[in-house]
């Protein structure tokens, strides 16, 4: 393997509700972090740090191998994020 191969890919994501509004209170907030780390660790090799926020924003401290696409992997979980986390339903 050449000595310049990326072995792994560090990623600070976050996610925003919409228009900021402060949506992500107390319930809604810990399943929504739990559900994003449940989320994240089903593809393969993906290692989640730490996730946490506010009411208006979510923070996910990952790491991703290099041959996992950051804008397809993103975007099989937000529009999960949207569906699940509205959905009174949802048991963590």
């Amino acid at each position: 393997m050449p000595r310049n191969a990326c072995r792994e890919t560090n990623l600070h994501i976050t996610w925003h509700t919409k228009h900021n509004a402060p949506g992500l209170v107390d319930q809604i907030e810990n399943r929504t972090h739990h559900y994003l780390r449940l989320r994240m660790l089903q593809a393969p090799e993906v290692n989640v740090h730490e996730t946490g926020g506010v009411a208006d924003h979510v923070h996910i401290a990952v790491t991703i191998p290099p041959a996992l696409l950051i804008s397809d992997w993103t975007g099989s979980i937000s529009p999960r994020v949207k569906s699940r986390a509205a959905c009174d339903e949802w048991s963590v």
